[in-house]
């Protein structure tokens, strides 16, 4: 997994938003950035009162797919400033290297596994949510944990 070099990330961003994520990132708002198989998760401070969540993931045939979980997307086309800023700190440092989950769950029993499920499903009640919608074919809301009080 290559760094895609700034000049296509400003590309895919626009020159605007390249210099709104970069702003973003030299003021140390990325919170933290991993790296898990062939994708990039990361956290961003923004507006919200939760970080935002980025995902970034290198496609078989070279392509690049990145979301967030902040609403520019929902308006516009092209990558926000939070993934911008998530690139360029995958860019310019160091980042966390994990097994993709599917790495970490193959040594566990099917006991196991079913003892995780169920502990996630109750500590994160959306998570239990998610996992039924999954198993129904259904689609999995974004915004599944609203509603719950933690």
């Amino acid at each position: 997994m290559e760094p895609l070099g700034e000049a296509f990330i400003r590309d895919q961003a626009g020159g605007k938003i390249f210099a709104r994520g970069e702003d973003y990132w030299r003021q140390g708002l990325v919170l933290s950035v991993v790296k898990r198989g062939q994708s990039l998760h990361g956290k961003v401070e923004g507006s919200d009162y939760k970080p935002y969540q980025v995902v970034i993931q290198w496609q078989s045939d070279g392509g690049v797919e990145a979301t967030c979980s902040c609403p520019y997307g929902d308006e516009w086309d092209g990558w926000c400033k939070h993934i911008v800023a998530v690139l360029l700190e995958y860019e310019n440092e160091p980042v966390e290297d994990q097994q993709p989950l599917s790495e970490v769950l193959k040594s566990l029993s099917k006991q196991e596994l079913l003892d995780l499920l169920v502990a996630v499903s109750e500590r994160k009640p959306e998570f239990y949510d998610a996992v039924v919608a999954v198993f129904n074919g259904e689609e999995i809301e974004e915004d599944d944990d609203e509603g719950y009080d933690y």
